[in-house]
């Protein structure tokens, strides 16, 4: 990833956090934060759901990163818990951007083959973060 790609990333977690309904969800502003033009991010991101999606994978990437040190450094529970709240109110944008427009609040997906998928990689994704459901099928 180069440096511009996290960039409009990081730019679009800051945009996406801020605008809870996808409602002046701005490709335009994301792109001027990041002093490019539109055409610079779609040339790189293709769609604005390719960028949201992406946005979404950095994001979730991070919590899974988080969750894995604190299930390691955590004695019980209650500590992992607490070391997780913590974490999430370090990084305030990344959970509202989650909270916003994660897969499973269908706001940003409407195929059913994408959000077939998206529902896979966030299993995935959770099984890394919460190591104690590896024990688990899949739909559980």
């Amino acid at each position: 990833m180069t440096d511009l790609e996290e960039s409009l990333i990081i730019a679009t977690i800051n945009e996406g956090a801020e605008n809870t309904a996808n409602k002046r969800f701005s490709t335009k502003n994301i792109a001027a934060n990041c002093g490019v033009s539109e055409f610079t991010l779609f040339s790189i991101f293709k769609t604005k759901e390719n960028l949201v999606a992406v946005a979404n994978d950095y994001a979730l990437q991070d919590f899974i990163k988080a969750s894995q040190k604190a299930a390691m450094f955590s004695g019980d529970i209650t500590d992992y818990v607490k070391k997780m709240i913590y974490w999430g109110f370090l990084k305030p944008a990344e959970m509202s951007f989650l909270a916003n427009y994660g897969f499973w609040i269908g706001k940003t997906e409407t195929d059913s083959a994408r959000i077939a998928q998206d529902y896979k990689r966030s299993v995935e994704a959770s099984k890394q973060a919460f190591t104690f459901l590896k024990d688990y099928d899949d739909e559980t």
